[in-house]
């Protein structure tokens, strides 16, 4: 308001209003009051101080953390609303000067998006200034630690038969974007049950037929699915070893899990020299490997491995092949505890190395580790024998000419020993080696005990050099004596057989070519080969295991620098 203005109300002020005095009437307090009145409307001034009208008064409100706190890693959007006495409000959050009083813990923009960076609690404030005046709301929040945003469910492979179980399994991917097992509970489903049925309660699936399955994992407002495949009839692919085993044992521990041990490659090397013995277990239901660790650090060649009763794995004997050539001998005995899952390193040891000698189980428990080295070129006729039940080892003798072979656990409790052209029988209640029937040729393959106790050996003539061969025959041990059985398809040496749960015996794999990949099943009723769906990837000097549920495991071989995959058949 300019002077004129000011004068003008002056005036209308200073006037007399009909019926009333005016206030200069009233006393000189008054018309001081009114003169100073008159010069600060003059001037410009006001309440606000600012050269404008005085505003209505504001009340900011600052919303966006409930008192549950943010979790670490994620954000969100603060509001800040200034209310008016005159009830309307206004969102500010985009003019206010946002602050965190501990940026270490949580940090918030100039937009006023907050962040949370550590547990813990920090205080925000925010202001903001209209054309009056100025205001700051303040508020705690509380970083509490992070949360589970989005699932990640396994296993990669997801495969199950008819009747064969699987356990589904979720990692959560963290809101700091860590990752970590889910702990709290998930709901799982299945949009084909006619195909997989799964347990809402802990993700075990069963398969019910051929085809796929959508399975879904909840987890409150998470969700994630995976596609499971039902097959019956063919290999399909599971998770693959961490390392590359040069020459894989397998052996079956219990209902659900199956033992491997090999040496892994050297970094130096390519080979077994400077290799170490490494040992992994599989788990059936939920089709991964875990590292067990090494059963020995003396030996990575020429060790022996045999599976005892109850799921147990012996290591005897063998020698340390050095990365110069050089071979170092040591008398090594380990054995692998089913129960605990560990190796029981430090056990007593025979008093010969036994290096590439050859080891076997009587009916009575008893391992008999045969032959062998002790040093090089020196071989050893000796038997020694190992108690599982008191760890101890014992010599049964030295037996001419029994330096090594390959032993088969007959159904009786008798150790039928394969000497290429020649074989033997050791008797446990005699402590003797006794002589027994020949092969038709010297013979290096493998052998099978079937169910009515005869032994089915396939393929491999010769002795210090295996060729590959089809032929078959079958050992009676009531006769002692070996018949000539159909042929297999294919030459193989390097091959692996297993029985299986009807009493037939799948042979897979081999050196050729024709041999690496295909699998095919004896039947002991009609003396037949049938062709079986080929394996995924060509093996050689694998092993095959049975486990638990019927379900075939093939693993390793001997490509090097060795295989690292495995797949199942069922």
């Amino acid at each position: 308001m300019d002077g004129t203005g000011a004068a003008r109300r002056l005036s209308g002020l200073v006037g007399t209003r009909r019926g009333s005095p005016s206030l200069l009437r009233r006393g000189p307090l008054c018309a001081w009051a009114l003169a100073a009145w008159v010069l600060l409307t003059a001037c410009g001034g006001n309440d606000g101080g600012d050269g404008t009208a005085a505003g209505p008064a504001f009340q900011l409100d600052m919303t966006g953390v409930d008192a549950s706190g943010l979790p670490k890693g994620l954000s969100a959007q603060l509001s800040l609303m200034s209310s008016y006495e005159e009830g309307s409000a206004q969102d500010v959050s985009l003019q206010a000067t946002w602050r965190s009083d501990d940026t270490a813990v949580a940090t918030v923009d100039a937009q006023g998006r907050l962040t949370a960076v550590a547990e813990g609690q920090a205080v925000l404030t925010a202001s903001y200034c209209d054309a009056s005046r100025c205001d700051t709301a303040r508020r705690q929040v509380r970083v509490v630690p992070p949360v589970v945003v989005a699932l990640s469910l396994g296993p990669a492979d997801a495969y199950a038969g008819p009747g064969k179980a699987l356990q589904l399994s979720a990692s959560g991917r963290l809101s700091d974007g860590g990752t970590a097992a889910v702990t709290q509970p998930l709901h799982w489903s299945s949009d084909n049950p006619a195909v997989l049925q799964v347990q809402p309660g802990d993700g075990r699936a069963v398969g019910q037929g051929p085809g796929q399955s959508r399975v879904t994992a909840t987890l409150g407002a998470v969700q994630a699915s995976m596609t499971v495949t039902v097959t019956a009839g063919e290999w399909v692919p599971v998770q693959a070893l961490a390392v590359r085993l040069l020459s894989t044992h397998a052996f079956a521990v219990d209902a659900r899990q199956a033992l491997a041990v090999g040496p892994v490659v050297s970094q130096e090397g390519t080979g077994i020299g400077g290799s170490r013995l490494q040992s992994h277990a599989f788990d059936l239901p939920t089709r991964t490997w875990t590292n067990k660790g090494s059963p020995s650090n003396s030996v990575n060649s020429g060790f022996t491995l045999t599976a005892l009763r109850g799921g147990d794995v012996l290591l005897a004997g063998g020698m340390y092949f050095n990365l110069d050539g050089r071979d170092l001998y040591f008398r090594a005995c380990s054995r692998y505890s089913a129960a605990t899952g560990r190796w029981i390193t430090g056990l007593p040891t025979p008093d010969l190395n036994h290096s590439s000698g050859a080891a076997g189980q009587l009916g009575d428990g008893r391992v008999l580790l045969i032959g062998g080295m002790d040093s090089r070129p020196s071989t050893t006729a000796v038997t020694d024998a190992f108690d599982p039940a008191t760890n101890t080892w014992s010599t049964l003798g030295t037996f001419a000419g029994i330096t090594g072979g390959r032993p088969v656990t007959l159904l009786d409790g008798r150790l039928l020993l394969l000497l290429g052209s020649t074989a033997l029988v050791f008797d446990g209640s005699l402590g003797q080696w006794l002589p027994t029937g020949a092969p038709a040729d010297a013979r290096s393959g493998v052998a099978t005990v079937l169910r009515d106790g005869r032994v089915l050996l396939t393929g491999a003539t010769g002795t210090t050099s295996a060729t590959d061969s089809p032929r078959a025959e079958i050992y009676d041990p009531a006769t002692g004596a070996w018949s000539s059985t159909t042929p297999m398809s294919v030459g193989r040496s390097g091959h692996a057989a297993v029985l299986l749960p009807d009493g037939s015996v799948m042979v897979a794999g081999g050196r050729q070519a024709s041999a690496s990949r295909s699998v095919e099943r004896y039947d002991p009723t009609t003396g037949q080969w049938t062709a079986m769906a080929a394996m995924g990837t060509a093996r050689n000097g694998l092993s095959l295991v049975l486990l638990g549920d019927g379900t075939v495991m093939a693993v390793g071989g001997n490509a090097s620098p060795g295989l690292t995959s495995a797949e199942l058949y069922w």
